[in-house]
This record gives C-alpha cells, structure tokens and sequence, in this order.
C-alpha cells in the first residue's frame, strides 16, 4: 500500500505540474461553459427541468468531447514511459506491474473527476435561477445517478485510453487510437439505437451506446445491467493492458 501510495503521488503530480492537463481543462471548461450558456438559452425558452438536467450532463459538446479529452489525457501515462526507457526501468525494480498500472489509472480519473467541478457552480447557478419559481433543481437522485454516469463513462474511457497508450511508444498514435476507438464505440451505436428499423440491432445499439446510457442516467434512470457492463469492460481493458505490459516485459 505504501509503493501504491507514492507512485499514486508521482502521477498526480506529473498529471498536474504538466502543461498538457492545464490544457486539457482549459478546453474542457470552455466547452462545459459553452454547454452551459446553451442550456441558459433553452431555460430562456421555457425548458421543463427535466431536460434542463438532461442537457447539462449529456449536452452535445460535452458527450463528443469526451473522447478527445480523455484520449489527450491518457495518451502519455505508457507511450511516454517507452519512449524515454524509464518503463523497462520500472521493470526492473520490484513493483507490481498492476500497482504501477492502476496507479496510473486512479490518478487519471482523480483528473476526470477534478475536470467536473465547474458543475457545482452550474448547478448553485441553476437552483438560484429556479428558486424564485419554487423549484429545487438540486434533486439529491437526479444529481446521484447523473454523476453515477459520469463516473462510469469516465471509468470505461480511461481504461480504453491506457490500453491504447500501452501498445505504442509515439504519444499522438497512442491519442488517435483511443481518440479512433472512442469516437467509433459513441457514434456506431449511438446510431444503431437511434435510426434503425431492425428492432433487434436498436435494442443492441441503444445497450452498448454510452449516449443512451448517460441520457438514463441524467433522468435518474440506474440500471444494474449497465453497471456491470461498465466495470466488466473497464476490468477487462485493464487486464489487457496487464498483459500488454507482461508481453513488453519479455
């Protein structure tokens, strides 16, 4: 716990003393902010408030963005490592490759979720704004199972991310690929759940489909089914990963 405690230390600060992260916020921050103002101008236009927290977890600048975000986040955590041979050095000294592996990965969704807390602000904003009509927006299960998706995608992504970055030493490859994987898994089953006429193929598009899921979520929708299939998939790509570095290890 101690070797898992320092090493977590090390990517939290090479996360936040690195230029890229302040970046990668800045970035995200103007596109929650412009999500915002654009849920702002559908309030103006008399939004129920249930879609007012639908946009503001799954607006369309913050679901395609993700991907972007979090491959540019998560590109360097291995690709860098092999690039400059501090990796084959890790490996030579006893650590667990799976400490040092979810090491990096906690560190990078303690980012993700450090990334959100422009949103306590939107919804402090948003209650305020209802207050005076006698709504509360600050639904405790609606704001619970919102950040639940959140939370999850956030999980999934960045495992992707990691696996990615894992199979190549050049950090813009690593970014494309996860950027590519990322992007494909949003849109191919958004889609599918969406414009389709075979019923069989839009129940499969709209189970796999992380616009669907976070659109449930953003309405308190929590569905154990999701759940598990989340934490599998994330599991899964860790132990890929795991396994790519065994592999690497020779």
């Amino acid at each position: 716990m101690k070797i898992f405690s320092c090493l977590l230390k090390k990517e939290l600060r090479s996360l936040f003393y690195s230029p890229l992260a302040y970046i990668i916020l800045f970035i995200f921050w103007i596109l929650s902010g412009l999500n915002f103002y654009w849920l702002l101008t559908q309030i103006a236009d008399g939004e129920r408030v249930m879609v007012v927290l639908q946009l503001l977890f799954c607006g369309p600048l913050i679901i395609f963005s993700l991907p972007v975000i979090v491959s540019l986040l998560t590109m360097k955590f291995f690709a860098e490592e092999q690039k400059l041979g501090t990796l084959e050095l890790c490996f030579t000294i006893p650590i667990s490759k799976l400490t040092l592996l979810l090491s990096k990965y906690i560190s990078a969704f303690i980012f993700y979720i450090f990334m959100w807390l422009p949103y306590i602000v939107y919804l402090i904003i948003l209650n305020s704004l209802y207050l005076s009509s006698g709504i509360t927006i600050l639904n405790p299960g609606l704001l619970f199972s919102g950040f639940i998706g959140i939370m999850l995608i956030g999980l999934f992504y960045i495992s992707i991310g990691l696996l990615m970055s894992s199979l190549t030493s050049n950090q813009v490859v690593a970014a494309v690929s996860s950027f590519g994987t990322l992007f494909i898994i949003l849109l191919v089953f958004m889609f599918m759940g969406i414009n389709n006429d075979n019923q069989s193929m839009k129940v499969i598009g709209k189970y796999f489909s992380t616009f669907h899921h976070l659109f449930d979520f953003s309405r308190g929708i929590i569905d154990s089914k999701i759940i598990i299939y989340y934490l599998s998939f994330s599991l899964w790509s860790i132990f890929l990963t795991l396994n790519i570095l065994n592999w690497k290890r020779g």
